[in-house]
């Protein structure tokens, strides 16, 4: 028995040694891998998420804690973050064709994604999810296209029965999520698995959900292509560097509220704001689906950079995509209370044109463009290095503060042949010759006097005789 009690211990300690060297071993792995040129033999095999970035690149240092936050999600699963420093290891900066600073690349076997979308997790993860899934998903049965709703909330859907699978509709469905896959998921199910959402009786059908409802595609309004570009966004979406231009694309005016949820002063009246443009985007949604889109974004540089200045919060943006103009309309009085409004009223105003046009394509506003670009850029260094900035631009302008002070402040004696003479000037130096002159006249005339009288003198001096020669 004590034997047995022995083995058992035994057995029991082996078990703790290993979990705990597991788990050492574990906690030692990095959550992000720096690679050098074998990542290019590596990712042949797994799937990676790779920044190549420079050292002194600011957004390469901004983007590393988030790729940390990524390794943290992905640990432990079958994903591979690392970073390389294409500064160094040119071969596999070449190989993976880097032209920029930083450049994010999702490579699982022949699929090589490069990322253009807000470097947040939330954005990378959802760009990960979409590179990795398959281009067009199977919905298995009714419960997994419902399901399928609740996860994703939007995705395009091809309704087709069992028969009609070697359609021309099916083949360009699936044509259209091979282009489109990073801007929407794409599924496939029977006319059955829908039933729930809405009957489909012709097959086949292309339809989108979102808001929890099937919207199906018009072959007589527009071209499948034109349907996945235009419906492709949420009812009320965030505008982001990654779907901007997608946004652009549809011709439909842009209606962007522009909100700052840093700015604690204003927090309540910017979710308040944002909460009546919700709410009205998704009741409304008939009244104004092909005239408008509406969204909201924290982006300001990408905003402010449209508007060629800087634009206070919150505020409503209003972008014709067709001539660029674009309109304000602010919600905040002095003391930072929202004023009454009504998002109605603001678009019968776009409507009948009562609202303020700024904006547009003309010469003022190409010249304006690159000046706003350099003044960011300019701030931008500033933020993101202070000193090798200051060293940057002060050391030219104390170069040539120094120059004009010696050009301003020395003297000099010459006069130029072309410079301009006052008549003053003209007759006070007249005047100064005239003076000398009469000085030296007086000088002249006082040592000749002074010669005549000595001579003179020695004229009338008579010797005089001793009284021996008398």
């Amino acid at each position: 028995m004590p034997k047995m009690r022995s083995l058992i211990l035994a057995i029991y300690l082996i078990i703790i040694s290993l979990f705990a060297s597991y788990n050492c071993n574990e906690d030692d792995d990095p959550l992000v891998y720096e690679m050098d040129d074998r990542v290019i033999d590596f990712t042949t095999q797994g799937k990676w998420l790779i920044m190549f970035y420079a050292p002194w690149c600011g957004h390469c240092k901004k983007l590393e804690p988030v790729f940390e936050e990524i390794g943290k999600f992905y640990k432990g699963k079958m994903m591979n973050i690392a970073k390389v420093d294409a500064t160094r290891f040119v071969k596999a900066a070449n190989h993976f064709e880097i032209k920029g600073y930083p450049t994010i690349k999702f490579i699982y076997g022949k699929t090589n994604v490069n990322f253009f979308g807000e470097r947040r997790k939330g954005d990378l993860i959802e760009f990960i999810k979409r590179a990795d899934a398959p281009r067009v998903s199977r919905v298995l049965h009714q419960l997994d296209f419902e399901n399928t709703k609740h996860e994703i909330q939007l995705f395009f859907v091809l309704i087709i029965k069992k028969e009609h699978m070697n359609s021309t509709i099916k083949n360009e469905f699936f044509s259209l999520a091979e282009k489109h896959f990073l801007d929407a998921y794409f599924y496939f199910a029977l006319p059955e698995h829908v039933v729930k959402t809405a009957k489909v009786t012709d097959s086949p059908r292309v339809g989108v959900i979102k808001d929890n409802e099937l919207e199906l595609w018009d072959s007589s309004k527009s071209t499948m292509e034109e349907f996945v570009k235009l419906e492709q966004f949420p009812t009320f979406c965030e505008v982001t560097m990654t779907n901007f231009y997608n946004l652009v694309d549809t011709k439909k005016t842009l209606l962007i509220l522009l909100v700052n949820l840093d700015d604690h002063s204003k927090l309540h009246q910017t979710r308040k704001i944002r909460q009546i443009f919700k709410i009205y985007a998704k009741t409304k949604k008939e009244d104004y689906h092909d005239e408008f889109v509406f969204g909201y974004s924290e982006n300001h540089d990408l905003i402010s950079g449209i508007a060629i200045w800087s634009l206070s919060t919150p505020c409503l943006f209003i972008l014709n995509t067709t001539s660029f103009t674009y309109n304000l309309v602010y919600f905040l009085d002095s003391d930072n209370q929202v004023k009454e409004f009504s998002v109605e009223k603001i678009l019968n105003d776009f409507r009948n044109n009562k609202l303020e046009v700024f904006g547009g394509k003309s010469v003022f506003r190409t010249i304006r463009r690159p000046l706003w670009e350099i003044y960011r850029a300019i701030i931008e260094m500033f933020v993101e290095a202070p000193i090798i900035s200051l060293f940057i631009f002060g050391l030219p302008f104390g170069v040539i503060s120094i120059v004009f002070y010696f050009l301003c402040c020395m003297d000099s004696n010459d006069q130029p042949e072309n410079e301009e003479v006052h008549e003053s000037d003209m007759e006070d130096e007249h005047q100064y010759y005239l003076d000398e002159a009469s000085k030296l006249h007086e000088q002249i005339k006082a040592k000749e006097y002074k010669n005549l009288v000595n001579g003179e003198q020695k004229m009338i001096k008579i010797p005089t005789t001793s009284k021996k020669d008398q």
